[in-house]
Parts: C-alpha cells; sequence; structure tokens
C-alpha cells in the first residue's frame, strides 16, 4: 500500500498527535519524577552547648554558630581575657567576675593576649570560684610560667579565625586585591627600611598580639594581597590566621613564625631583615602567581585544624561534652566525598583510578569511589583488585546497561553514594591531590551549594598549549562551573539529579539549581585539568580546538600542566 498523501496524510498525523501527546506528556512526567526532585536545603538542627560568653567581638562572633549563647541556664561559662578589649579589659574584669561567682557549671577563661596579661588579674577572676575552672592560653610557650604563676594546671589553647567571615568568596581573587601590603607590627615602623618600595604600596597596621585589635566582623588582612608582620617582637597568630583563611599571603619574621601551627608555618615566608623583607614584599606585591600559590595551602592550613568550629570543640570535650567529629553533621568536620565516575571507555579506568588515590581525603578515610559502569563488558572483581592496589578500599561498582543515558548512570551513581558531599568526576580529566578537599572547603567558607572551577585550566594534546578559561571567573558565585569540577552537598546532589539526558547534563543541572536557589561557588584555578586529547573526536564534547582561543581564555604556556597545578 502506498504511503499516504495530502489530506489524508494531515488527518493521519492529526490523529496520532491528538492521541499520543497526553500519553507522551505523562511518559515524560513520570521520567522527570525518577530523575529530578524538588530541592530542599533543610538541615537538621544540632544539639548545641548552651554557653554564656564574656568575650570580644571576635570571639563572641566565632562561637555564635557554634554555640547557642546565652545567660539563661548555660552549660559552661566562657570568659576570655585580653589587654585591650573593652569587653574583656584586664582591670577591674567586674562584668568577668560577676558572671563567674556562684556558679555551678563549668567556667572557661580563655587568656587571647597571653604575653600582656598579668597572671593576678586572671587569679583574682577566678577566687573564689567553687565550679569547674579551665585555664587556658593562647601561646603554648608560656603555659610553664602561667602555671607556676598561677599554682594550678593551665592548658594551651591556640587562636582561632572564623572562616567563613575571613574567607576567599567575600574579598575575591587576587588581581582583585588592592596592589599593596600590609605592615602588621610596630604602628611606627619606618617605612624608609622598605625601600624602593613606594610608601603608597604600604598600610601600617598597629599590630598587637590582643585577640581584639582588628575588627572581628571584617575580613581587614583579606584585603591585602600580603600581610607582612614586622613587630619587633613576636606576635601571637591571630591576625596571621585571619589573613591566611582569605588567601593573603603572610611574610613574618622567625620569631613569629616560631609562633605558628606547623602547617601554617610551612607555608609562611620566612624573612631575616630589612633588605629580605624589601624584596619580598615587592614580590609579592607584583606576582600573581606566587601570591595564589602560596595563598592556597595556607588557606587550607587554616581551614583544617584553627577555625572557631576547632576551638568549640577543643571546649566541649574539656567540659565534658566532647563531639563526634567524624559523625558531626556540619562542616568542617564531616568532608566525606562520594566520587561518582560514569565511563563507558576501559582504557580510562586507571586514569580514574590514579586520580582517585592521588586524593588527600582517600588518605584520611573520607573518600567514597563510586564507579558506575556504562555498558562495560568488563571483569567487575578486575577492576575491583586494580582499585584496591592503589588503595581505594571504599569502592562501589554499579553496572549500567549501555542504554541509559549518562543522566541516568549519573544518578544511579548519587543512588550509591553515602557521602556528606557528592562529586561528579570525568574519566579523563587531571585531578590534583588536595581537589575534592578544597573544593569542600570552598562549599563550607562560601555558604554555596555547588562548588566547582569555571577558571579552569585545559590542556590541548594536539599542539600542547595550556589555556587557562575564564580567569576572571576565580573566587565568585557563577551560574556555570567547568561540568568534571562539580561538586555538591549531598543533600542537594539526591535532591536535585540529573535529568534523563545523553549530553549537557551538566548545565541541565547548574541551570536548575540556580532556578531552585542554590548557589553555585567557582572556586580557584588549581589542582584540576580538563584534557583535551590528540583525537578530540574521543571526547563527548567535541569543539574544534582553536574555539578555545578566544577573549574568554588565555594561553599560558605549552606542555604538561599537571605539575604546575597540583598546589
Amino acid at each position: 500500500m502506498s504511503a499516504l498523501t495530502g489530506p489524508a496524510k494531515a488527518v493521519r498525523a492529526a490523529v496520532r498527535d491528538a492521541t499520543a501527546t497526553p500519553r507522551a506528556r505523562r511518559a515524560r512526567s513520570r521520567r522527570q519524577a525518577r530523575v529530578t526532585a524538588p530541592v530542599s536545603l533543610e538541615r537538621r538542627s544540632l544539639e548545641r552547648l548552651r554557653v554564656e560568653v564574656h568575650a570580644s567581638d571576635r570571639v563572641r562572633s566565632g562561637l555564635a554558630s557554634q554555640w547557642l549563647i546565652t545567660d539563661e541556664d548555660p552549660d559552661a561559662v566562657l570568659v576570655e581575657v585580653d589587654a585591650r578589649s573593652s569587653v574583656t579589659v584586664a582591670a577591674p574584669l567586674g562584668r568577668q567576675r560577676a558572671a563567674v561567682a556562684g556558679v555551678e557549671v563549668p567556667v572557661i577563661v580563655w587568656v587571647t593576649s597571653s604575653a600582656r596579661v598579668v597572671a593576678d588579674d586572671v587569679a583574682r577572676l577566678v577566687e573564689g570560684v567553687t565550679a569547674p575552672v579551665h585555664i587556658h592560653v593562647d601561646d603554648a610557650a608560656s603555659i610553664p610560667e602561667w602555671a607556676a604563676a598561677l599554682g594550678r594546671e593551665v592548658r594551651h589553647l591556640a587562636p582561632a579565625v572564623d572562616h567563613t567571615v575571613h574567607a576567599p568568596s567575600l574579598v575575591g581573587a587576587t588581581e582583585a586585591r588592592e596592589q599593596v601590603v600590609a605592615l602588621v607590627g610596630d604602628a611606627e615602623v619606618d617605612l624608609d627600611r622598605l625601600a624602593p618600595v613606594q610608601p603608597q604600596r604600604l598600610d601600617v597596621i598597629g599590630g598587637d598580639d590582643a585577640a581584639s585589635e582588628l575588627p572581628g566582623d571584617r575580613p581587614v588582612l583579606g584585603r591585602y594581597r600580603a600581610a607582612a608582620l614586622v613587630a619587633d617582637r613576636p606576635i601571637a597568630p591571630w591576625h596571621v590566621l585571619e589573613a591566611a583563611a582569605a588567601g593573603t599571603a603572610v611574610v613574618a619574621t622567625g620569631a613569629t613564625i616560631d609562633r605558628l601551627p606547623e602547617a601554617l608555618a610551612a607555608h609562611t615566608c620566612r624573612v631575616e631583615d630589612d633588605t629580605q623583607l624589601a624584596l619580598q614584599v615587592r614580590a609579592h606585591l607584583w606576582q600573581d602567581e606566587l601570591v595564589d600559590r602560596v595563598g592556597l595551602p595556607a588557606a587550607r592550613a587554616v581551614r583544617g585544624g584553627h577555625t572557631f568550629a576547632h576551638r568549640a570543640a577543643d571546649l566541649e570535650a574539656i567540659v565534658g561534652r566532647p563531639r563526634d567529629l567524624r559523625q558531626a553533621t556540619g562542616a568542617p568536620f564531616d568532608r566525606s566525598v562520594s566520587a561518582v565516575i560514569s565511563t563507558n571507555r576501559a582504557h580510562e579506568l586507571d586514569t580514574v583510578a590514579d586520580n582517585m588515590a592521588r586524593q588527600s581525603l582517600r588518605e584520611s578515610g573520607e573518600l567514597q569511589v563510586v564507579l558506575v559502569l556504562h555498558g562495560l563488558d568488563v571483569d567487575v572483581a578486575d577492576v575491583e583488585a586494580r582499585f584496591r592496589e592503589r588503595g581505594i578500599d571504599q569502592l562501589v561498582v554499579v553496572p549500567a546497561d549501555s542504554s541509559l543515558t549518562l543522566g541516568a548512570c549519573l544518578n544511579l551513581g548519587i543512588d550509591a553514594s553515602d557521602g556528606a558531599h557528592v562529586a561528579k568526576i570525568d574519566d579523563d580529566n587531571f585531578y590534583g591531590r588536595h581537589y575534592l578537599l578544597d573544593l569542600v572547603d570552598a562549599l563550607n567558607y562560601s555558604g554555596a551549594g555547588i562548588a566547582g572551577k569555571w577558571a579552569h585550566y585545559t590542556w590541548l594534546r594536539s599542539t600542547g598549549a595550556v589555556i587557562l578559561r575564564f580567569p576572571r571567573s576565580e573566587h565568585r558565585f557563577e551560574r556555570l562551573v567547568q561540568g568534571g569540577s562539580i561538586l555538591m552537598q549531598g543533600e542537594v546532589a539526591r535532591r536535585l539529579r540529573f535529568s534523563d539526558l545523553p549530553r549537557a547534563v551538566d548545565t541541565d543541572l547548574l541551570n536548575r539549581a540556580q532556578a531552585a536557589g542554590v548557589r553555585t561557588y567557582s572556586s580557584d584555578r588549581f589542582n584540576y585539568v580538563s584534557i583535551r586529547g590528540s583525537d578530540r573526536y574521543a571526547h563527548t564534547w567535541t569543539l574544534e580546538d582553536a574555539s578555545f582561543m578566544n577573549a574568554s581564555s588565555r594561553v599560558v604556556f605549552y606542555g604538561d600542566p599537571r605539575e604546575h597545578v597540583d598546589v
């Protein structure tokens, strides 16, 4: 029978469309319900310690996100003592004495300028207090002197930083900051000591080892490219922690560096005289790459152990309310990540294994690898053995039929994941050692639901060119990030999910996230390389290499970039 033509064909088509559309609409609705879900960012409420706090704005605001600060039926009383604050002035300590007099709950005294405060003042503060008293000083070297003067046990409680206030997300990338270096220390420092550095390139900030010298509610030192600690006597690390957390490079004398946490001291530039100081100030003024490459690991060190969340956990343990850090529901303690990789290329399995084995979160036991084998006819036991040989013990292998879309495969991976965060990992890119850790931190300090890298390196293997794409998009909230660099809060991933699409699942996800009010943060450019092979058609994304050479990108060098980006 010949095919219908003319009016008869039009009638048949109209009838087919009239009956098919409702069915198609229902099928599309069911499919959409399976692969996407409404976003709800409701968080479980924590049973927080109730604490009466008498402290500087810096300490009080830093602890406010960790504790319920109240003077009604508290579980403990915290009194900060420093030499400068109008709230915690050393003499006469009237308000503080009234706060601890007659209390039955533990009393915590935190001396935040232990090199200046007189021990007799603290002794008078706690005199006659019958409740348990825990005295802490911010300078570990002064503990023997304090213990002898007070005749009681004295412990070290290191300075801390509010990493959501002193954060790169608030001050931006290095090139966006003022072309100025902060000199923190002696207010009357002679700027001629730093000649030929121009005086207008230097801001002198009178330093002190009191915690409240700089306002605690603004990222003051984060506005600078670098902070140089130039006091003629050692300065407590409060200012250093705040500067480093914001990504500001730190230059300091040995006397100051020796008082820093070991992990931070390793990434602080040491100078021994005025000549070295002038040279380093000039270098940090003009070399963005230098500032970025020393600032990132220093910030990582601070966020890893010196936030107010860490200090609050220390104090909770002391007063008998220890926090199970590995089971804690909030950052910065629960950094667990489920890395979801969907691959249909058996020859990339070793690349995936190498990338995941390299992650510092694997070393700390916080990485789960979820490998979705998309239509791959491979020996699963052999794949598992290859991953285990690289030290990847938390591995879930999910077989997926070749008929499934990429979005459906990624959702299988999400369903099999149990981390507090979910990362979408491509099978052919390079991921540096701290890639996952840094993105988890970025979610934490930025408050975003999704983090990734819109500023990123792309390696064109066909020519050897390494291109930095979207360089102005570091440390900014953006609509998009590179698809292979997406990391989500677990609740976002499990509720938003991927759409049932064969490609462009990343853009679709990010667009739906924006519509749902979930913010996406573009972090730094390091620890990730999008690799374009010599055979460009081996990639899902088949743009011509020349298309990368545009106004939003720049060629930065030629050659293997993996060592360069692993910061």
